[in-house]
């Protein structure tokens, strides 16, 4: 009898064993991380035909604290007529968090702000300043990985162009 609970104690310590050493193996990778090298393509779209398409990319971790953040544009001054100026931010913004994975894709949380002024920049403005076309927008998403994702899509109020925003994620090997 004692031989058998002996054995058996033998055992469990044994299964512990294996237990941790297994969470020990994987607790350092869980902690590092993936990484994913996130492309987002913002195109003007008209009548299915792209018109322009331009590409911003960065790199996002999967650890909790994981974000990435895209900015680029030019500083517009708009004049108050008595020799006073005002800059204007026009661009890109682009904020990506990370919230999980799901199967083969990543939960996210995207914020983009896209700016510009609206027509030729010769034409005179109807009023003290540039007309700015503006599109703001934030939601979660699930972008299945490795594969290019539309996560945004709007229509254009003056025209029937369309501003269309697709995300990759790819992952990065170690």
């Amino acid at each position: 009898m004692k031989l058998r609970n002996m054995t058996y104690a033998v055992l469990v310590l044994f299964t512990l064993g294996i237990c941790a050493a297994q969470t020990a193996d994987t607790a350092p990778k869980e902690a590092e991380g993936r990484f994913f090298h996130l492309a987002v393509v913002v195109k003007e779209v008209d009548e299915g035909k792209v018109l322009s398409s331009r590409t911003y990319s960065t790199t996002l971790s999967t650890l909790k604290t994981g974000n990435a953040r895209v900015r680029t544009g030019s500083k517009i001054p708009v004049s108050h007529g008595s020799g006073d100026f005002t800059y204007i931010d026009l661009g890109i913004s682009f904020d990506c968090r990370f919230l999980g994975e799901i199967g083969n894709s990543l939960r996210l949380l995207v914020s983009a702000d896209i700016s510009s002024v609206a027509g030729n920049s010769t034409e005179p403005s109807p009023g003290p300043g540039p007309v700015i076309r503006q599109n703001k927008w934030d939601s979660e998403v699930l972008v299945p990985i490795g594969k290019p994702t539309t996560i945004y899509s709007s229509d254009d109020l003056t025209s029937k162009r369309k501003m269309q925003i697709e995300l990759t994620a790819t992952p990065i090997a170690p």
